[in-house]
């Protein structure tokens, strides 16, 4: 059954409404509902509002982002259906709240962020009784465009029109897709929980105990600035966003499973460009003089990542929407910080600040699409994880090749992907 209402979530939602979990949480949003509403209308809102955002909560995902405008949104699109008034949105939230089902970071109208939701094992619990078998939830629109409003800080899925081109985008997905539904595919905490005593948090990512090995092994492709030819990652599966150390024990089909990782991925597309390769132990982010000042290789990465993907010079640090960057280079001059990363990487800064990042994304997406399907071909499972797959490690040197040869056919430059044992 496909919900008419999808709570300001981008994607719509499909429920076996035959299945015990389904109406475990209609039965669970129905009797929330009429204890704060008599009237059957107000009664019949709350409780599509509420049975959905629990629904997206159950996907396991480690955070849910809900926007808490009070406008209504009459126009469905391709992405999402009508969304119902502030009122059932923000008591959905504070019901769960109470429950401690959620916690909530709330956002603000006036910065511009939207409420990040948190679930919790309690809300895991609640529901870990009624099966898994025919409850699924599934992203509807595999080509995803996006575009940026106000100041470029609030994402929006935008309409576009169909053409060849989306076609032949959305078939890819696709095939992609369908090739996934035949891998049996599971990972640590599949069937646990325990994993929560590993985390200062009790909100595990993407684990629960409702979340199952191939329930949400399907992608989708986002693209930026309304553009086809900017971002294009995979999103949507549960592995993609799946911490490492979750990902340890990963098997596919009953095999063992490595990753097979691009090195530098984008520093190494930017070297391409103008013509250089790397030998095999270059490290993009081994830079001394930032390793002096205590800052982590971590850090230093994303600092980097920033500077390629920024469209102009902030000239701070503490205003960086990264954590890690801001407690890392706290204290330090933005200038002093910067010049050791322009003087590691100096044949090519022409390209920092120059916001290239997403066209460097949709080459690499365009790079792992063409070797996905070249797996495909020869029968070798691969899972999609932006500049890198997860395969069986049985086939993790013949992924490595691949990989490496259509960089090159692509680039004409050399470049060393790594194999990590799961």
């Amino acid at each position: 059954m496909s919900n008419q209402y999808d709570c300001n979530i981008n994607f719509n939602i499909q429920i076996d409404d035959k299945s015990d979990l389904y109406q475990a949480v209609r039965a669970f949003s129905i009797e929330q509902a009429k204890k704060h509403f008599k009237r059957k209308d107000a009664v019949k809102r709350m409780t599509l509002t509420l049975e959905k955002i629990v629904s997206n909560l159950l996907r396991g995902s480690p955070s849910n982002h809900i926007a808490m405008r009070k406008e209504k949104v009459d126009k469905e699109t391709r992405y999402q259906g009508n969304i119902y008034k502030h009122k059932y949105r923000k008591l959905s939230l504070d019901i769960l709240d109470e429950l401690d089902f959620i916690a909530q970071q709330k956002g603000s109208r006036y910065s511009q962020k939207q409420t990040i939701v948190y679930p919790s094992h309690k809300l895991f619990s609640y529901f870990s009784d009624y099966g898994l078998a025919s409850y699924y939830i599934k992203q509807d629109e595999l080509i995803v465009l996006r575009d940026t409003i106000t100041n470029k800080k609030i994402k929006k899925n935008i309409e576009y029109e169909e053409t060849n081109e989306t076609t032949t985008l959305r078939k890819e997905v696709v095939e992609i897709n369908n090739y996934l539904r035949t891998l049996n595919i599971t990972y640590t905490g599949s069937s646990t929980s325990t994993l929560s005593q590993e985390y200062d948090t009790p909100y595990i990512p993407l684990v629960g105990p409702l979340y199952r090995d191939t329930t949400r092994n399907q992608v989708y492709r986002v693209f930026s600035h309304g553009s086809f030819e900017l971002g294009g990652r995979m999103y949507g599966a549960f592995w993609i966003n799946l911490k490492k150390k979750l990902r340890q024990g990963m098997t596919i089909n009953g095999g063992s499973c490595s990753e097979v990782d691009f090195n530098s991925m984008h520093i190494a597309q930017l070297y391409a460009k103008e013509g250089f390769s790397h030998s095999d132990d270059y490290d993009a982010y081994d830079i001394p003089e930032l390793q002096a000042m205590k800052i982590s290789r971590t850090a230093i990465k994303k600092q980097v990542q920033r500077m390629i993907n920024s469209t102009k010079v902030t000239k701070s640090f503490i205003h960086c929407s990264d954590e890690t960057i801001r407690r890392e280079f706290k204290g330090i001059d933005y200038d002093a910080g910067v010049k050791p990363i322009l003087n590691k990487h100096k044949f090519i800064d022409k390209y920092f600040h120059s916001g290239i990042g997403l066209r460097l994304a949709y080459d690499e997406s365009r790079i792992m699409i063409d070797v996905i399907k070249k797996c495909i071909e020869l029968d070798i499972p691969t899972l999609p994880l932006h500049d890198a797959l997860i395969t069986q490690s049985k086939h993790a040197k013949k992924v490595q090749e691949l990989m490496q040869e259509r960089f090159f056919e692509f680039y004409g430059a050399q470049i060393t992907a790594g194999i990590k044992h799961l």
